[in-house]
């Protein structure tokens, strides 16, 4: 009896929730992850970390120093969009990494905030390869570039 409980578990971890999903950000931690509550059921909400779907944004740890004002950069734009604003996350579903959800976050008019991000060159395209650093002399890219 366990086996299909587990299955079935298995199953929706890779299905994606369309949304959209009222939420409001709580903090923003770098330029493609947010802290926000959203509005799960009425008078229910919950907090969750969201990393913005299908972009890279520079690191603030990164070892290279431009890379990190970039990365600076970035997170200033995304806070200053989502400051007090409703958000609506949408195409949501599990991240396997790092505890976060991914999903497409956007305003209330239906902008979205990584084709934000993108526009004012803050962010990379990503389409779940080995991310290469804002930094050519960052050791990730050798990897990412071959």
């Amino acid at each position: 009896m366990a086996g299909p409980a587990l299955i079935s578990q298995a199953a929706h971890a890779e299905e994606i929730l369309p949304g959209p999903i009222p939420a409001r950000a709580e903090k923003v931690i770098d330029g493609d992850t947010l802290e926000v509550v959203a509005a799960i059921w009425p008078g229910l909400a919950t907090r969750a970390r969201v990393r913005l779907s299908r972009i890279d944004a520079p690191e603030l740890a990164s070892p290279c120093e431009a890379a990190r004002a970039k990365a600076l950069e970035a997170r200033a734009v995304l806070e200053n969009a989502v400051t007090g604003v409703p958000l609506r996350l949408v195409n949501i579903r599990p991240e396997h990494a790092y505890g976060r959800i991914l999903a497409d976050v956007q305003l209330a008019d239906g902008s979205d905030l990584g084709e934000l991000l993108l526009a004012v060159g803050l962010a990379k395209p990503y389409k779940n390869k080995v991310r290469c650093d804002w930094c050519a002399a960052a050791p990730r890219c050798s990897i990412a570039l071959k």
